[in-house]
């Protein structure tokens, strides 16, 4: 009899537990939250290596330094990717996180164009690379970078509708305040 009583006490607390987990808009709401700080981190490092890009007609002149940072950026992209995909992924997320994984993607790819370019300007001081073939080399690379930029710009205003996709659809999802449109609206 006292275990009928005991398991009688028993099951409304368990239903009551059961129940008490964070909602579906606040997983969301969690994974947006951590998903924006790598975002930014993301973007703050994009606009370092635009900086380490050399212009036409200069040369960088201190070839190791600049290699050595592409370097560092190259393994802080890949620890981030990490990081990013021990998330934990609400069901709703998951075309999100997808769209993170090709924005790590274009980074890494982005980086990986710029370290090439440094190989073959390290070729040029060194003297084995003719000065017309570097000019061409950095062309490439400018045109590239340029368009894998335009590629990463689209596929950030997509994870910002996206995110405010999600936001229309769950009441404790809020679109974090850094997050403004890739062109203002006009007014």
């Amino acid at each position: 009899m006292r275990r009928f009583i005991a398991v009688l006490c028993l099951v409304p607390v368990l239903l009551a537990v059961a129940g008490c987990g964070p909602s579906e808009g606040q997983n969301i709401g969690l994974y947006l939250g951590s998903v924006t700080i790598h975002e930014r981190r993301l973007q703050a490092w994009a606009e370092e290596l635009e900086t380490l890009v050399p212009r036409q007609g200069e040369e960088p002149t201190d070839l190791a330094t600049v290699r050595e940072r592409v370097e560092a950026l190259q393994q802080l992209v890949r620890d981030e990717r990490t990081e990013v995909s021990k998330l934990h992924v609400p069901e709703p997320c998951e075309a999100l996180h997808k769209m993170h994984d090709r924005a790590f993607d274009l980074a890494a790819r982005r980086l990986g164009l710029l370290a090439t370019f440094l190989v073959e300007a390290e070729k040029h001081q060194k003297g084995t690379l003719a000065t017309p073939a570097l000019a061409q080399a950095l062309r490439t690379t400018q045109s590239d970078l340029a368009e894998l930029a335009a590629t990463a710009e689209t596929l950030d205003e997509e994870i910002r509708q996206a995110k405010i996709e999600l936001a229309q659809k769950f009441p404790e999802v809020q679109v974090p305040e850094a997050d403004p449109p890739a062109v203002a609206p006009s007014p």
